[in-house]
């Protein structure tokens, strides 16, 4: 079976892949300056950071046919 894992956002239809999006916790100054343009978030400062990547659920063993 192919499975696929999506990040899908509040309004229930903005999603995309999660493999490469990020979980970033920002100080209240840096979440400002996203708001207001003067940084991207993808180059913000972060406190803590989580990467998603794709979870295909199955065997571990990569020799596993």
């Amino acid at each position: 079976m192919i499975t696929h894992t999506l990040i899908v956002f509040p309004d229930g239809e903005t999603w995309n892949t999660a493999d490469g999006c990020r979980l970033i916790v920002v100080s209240n100054e840096t979440f400002r300056e996203i708001v207001d343009d003067r940084v991207d978030a993808g180059e913000a400062p972060t406190i803590a950071d989580l990467t998603l990547s794709d979870f295909s659920p199955g065997i571990r063993d990569g020799n596993a046919k």
